[in-house]
């Protein structure tokens, strides 16, 4: 069914392709197949397994137990929030984790999305640049199974959350943005730099810790928190934490921001993708 789509693709106008909200409209005229390429990957992620579908909840879940028991009760870690009960440090961690699960998922997959998928760029008519999209969007799959299981475990700790937790899915925006811009550059140079696929897995795993997942801001020394500041990632976390157990609404001014410099990633992201493609053929 993808081959017979792919054949009646037809490529956009030039203005189109490079203009401000090409990479928008790159999605928007393709959703139909990035939705079928991402069930596909879906499905054949977990192909022939005993388990099946299952491990989609039980992953997270085993995740969940594991740092829970580590940083909870061996470490003891505790957050400066204003909620109280014996899962509290689940609730709160696992509400960074999968936001955290977006990005890397989609950063690690990035250098190794054309150079996997070596047909597609041999397809004149196939628009390679919905490739991060296809991530991006099995991301957000995983992202909406962790989020119902911490919907439960909320409403069993808390109860019903504030009306502030309607602004979360809005706060994803802009960080979703941010993530496809930069896995659309690890895209491009991946095809020529085979080693960046093995450097982004070390850095993804050295920016988990220096991400207040685990810990909170508060907690970290002054002399070092300008490390945790500087991440884009950590302003996100805040903001939705905010809303899930402060009963605070996102700060307009943050999210002005953050949309303006998601969509500058994701832009530039598309730019440097759409200049180097032309050479992919050439090295795949």
């Amino acid at each position: 069914m993808v081959s017979a789509s792919v054949s009646t693709l037809k490529q956009p106008a030039t203005a189109a392709r490079y203009g401000p909200l090409a990479p928008i409209r790159a999605f928007y005229e393709y959703r139909v197949l990035i939705f079928r390429l991402a069930r596909r990957e879906i499905a054949a992620r977990y192909q022939g397994s005993a388990l099946g579908a299952m491990w989609l909840v039980i992953a997270p879940l085993l995740q969940l137990l594991i740092y829970t028991f580590v940083f909870s009760i061996v470490f003891k870690a505790k957050w400066d929030l204003p909620v109280e009960g014996r899962l509290v440090f689940a609730v709160v961690f696992f509400s960074g984790l999968i936001v955290y699960n977006i990005f890397a998922e989609c950063v690690n997959r990035g250098p190794r999305l054309i150079l996997e998928n070596p047909n597609y760029v041999k397809r004149l008519v196939f628009p390679l640049e919905i490739m991060p999209w296809v991530a991006a969007v099995s991301a957000l799959f995983n992202f909406c199974i962790g989020l119902a299981l911490l919907a439960v475990i909320y409403l069993i700790q808390f109860g019903i959350p504030p009306a502030s937790a309607l602004a979360v899915p809005l706060l994803i925006i802009p960080f979703v943005m941010m993530t496809i811009g930069l896995t659309y550059w690890l895209a491009a140079t991946g095809v020529y730099l085979r080693d960046l696929a093995q450097i982004v897995v070390l850095i993804t795993m050295l920016l988990m810790f220096v991400t207040p997942i685990f810990y909170s801001t508060d907690q970290v020394p002054e002399s070092f928190r300008i490390f945790i500041e500087i991440n884009p990632i950590s302003s996100v976390l805040g903001q939705i934490r905010g809303c899930l157990f402060e009963a605070k609404w996102p700060d307009p001014v943050w999210f002005i921001a953050a949309f303006a410099f998601g969509w500058g990633v994701l832009y530039a992201g598309y730019a440097w993708f759409t200049k180097t493609r032309k050479g992919f053929a050439d090295v795949v």
